[in-house]
C-alpha cells in the first residue's frame, strides 16, 4: 500500500464471481479517472435455477 493508495489487482472480482451468481456489475471511474471502483450485485450460488442475464456496465 502506497501513500493513501490501495491496489487490489483484481483479487476481489474473481472470488465474488466464483461464489455468487452475477446480477449486476458496474465498473466506474472517479476523481477524473484517477480512481476506479466497482459495484457487484449477486445472488448466492444455489440449486440450478433459471439464470437471468446479468447487467454489466463499464463507465469510462
Amino acid at each position: 500500500m502506497g501513500f493513501n493508495h490501495v491496489r487490489m489487482e483484481e483479487h476481489l472480482l474473481p472470488v465474488l464471481q466464483q461464489n455468487f451468481q452475477l446480477e449486476r456489475l458496474d465498473i466506474l471511474k472517479a476523481y477524473g479517472g484517477l480512481w476506479t471502483f466497482f459495484l457487484f450485485i449477486g445472488r448466492k450460488n444455489g440449486p440450478a435455477e433459471s439464470k437471468p442475464n446479468p447487467t454489466i456496465q463499464i463507465l469510462a
